[in-house]
């Protein structure tokens, strides 16, 4: 196979300094909306979480994971799990990132750019991987809810990395409640002389549970209020590619 010669700015970061906003399940989704809106183009997903959550998600083979990122670095003998046309994932052996690993995670990254589209990273922020992912990440996408605690996170993570590289904010699990929407126009204030997208939030719903339960996408349904969710992931899969494309 001959790759292109040119590195791509195509690393997307699902950040936020917070456990359970969902960066797995909107790294999920987007990572197989972007193979429905440009089919003849590959999408990686790597991980910083060794529980390997991305596959509780769409995965409905049981599938291996002890070759894994580290294995893949380290002896190029990683095995990658096809989750869907197009869409693979990379899983994360363990948690114990020695020196040579983080030494070669540029230069594995740079030669994955080449290979694939798109690479989307779910991040785990108490992994000490994670601050190597920042540091080589093209671009943000900050999932959020709307409290204080998650819109401080917000809030300080966007004064820490460069802002031009935050694509968008993704709310999820929105109840349009007062609290939210309070913390939901402060976050948009902040960011109304920037370029950051703050994209319609996701609303809580029971059928996403089952939705995930049955391994599936938001894409595979086709009931008129998942529909409405579908609208809000499209929006942000096509600022997605028109970043990246721009890049």
């Amino acid at each position: 196979m001959t790759l292109p010669n040119t590195t791509k700015k195509n690393v997307i970061l699902f950040k936020i300094n917070k456990g359970g906003v969902g960066k797995t399940f909107l790294t999920s989704q987007v990572g197989v909306g972007l193979t429905l809106a440009e089919p003849n183009k590959k999408v990686l997903i790597i991980t910083s979480d060794s529980q390997n959550n991305i596959l509780n998600f769409l995965d409905k083979n049981d599938s291996d994971i002890s070759n894994g990122l580290i294995k893949d670095v380290l002896y190029g003998k990683g095995e990658y799990i096809k989750l869907r046309k197009n869409l693979y994932f990379l899983p994360l052996e363990n948690a114990r990132f020695g020196k040579i690993f983080l030494e070669k995670l540029k230069e594995w990254l740079d030669f994955k750019r080449r290979e694939y589209d798109y690479i989307l990273i779910d991040s785990i922020p108490t992994m000490k991987i994670d601050e190597e992912f920042v540091n080589l990440a093209d671009y943000f996408v900050i999932p959020a809810f709307f409290d204080e605690a998650t819109t401080q996170g917000i809030v300080n993570l966007i004064t820490e990395i460069d802002k031009d590289k935050i694509i968008a904010i993704q709310g999820n699990r929105y109840r349009k409640r007062k609290i939210e929407n309070k913390y939901k126009e402060s976050l948009e204030n902040l960011i109304k002389q920037t370029n950051i997208m703050m994209n319609d939030p996701i609303p809580d719903l029971s059928f996403i549970l089952t939705m995930l339960d049955n391994k599936k996408s938001i894409f595979e349904y086709s009931n008129i209020k998942i529909k409405e969710v579908q609208k809000i992931f499209v929006k942000l899969i096509q600022k997605i590619i028109e970043v990246v494309n721009n890049g």
